[in-house]
């Protein structure tokens, strides 16, 4: 589990930066999709559903940080 995790959470990093390097700060709906893209992506690869249940959680984490920086503005 522990391994898998913490790839999904590299993966998850990158999405983020990503998503912020390319859309704009209120493209929410589209974040939200590469975020979602790349769990789905884990989920598919990956047979340890534990795993898949915390990178979950974890997408949910790095989406909400990106809301609360788009409020503050």
């Amino acid at each position: 589990m522990g391994v898998s995790t913490a790839a999904g959470s590299v993966a998850l990093v990158g999405a983020a930066l990503a998503a912020a390097a390319v859309f704009e700060v209120g493209e929410l709906p589209a974040r939200v999709m590469v975020i979602a893209a790349v769990v789905g992506m884990f989920a598919a690869r990956v047979a340890d559903l534990r795993a898949v249940a915390v990178v979950t959680v974890l997408a949910a984490a790095i989406f909400v940080g990106f809301s609360g920086t788009v409020t503050a503005f």
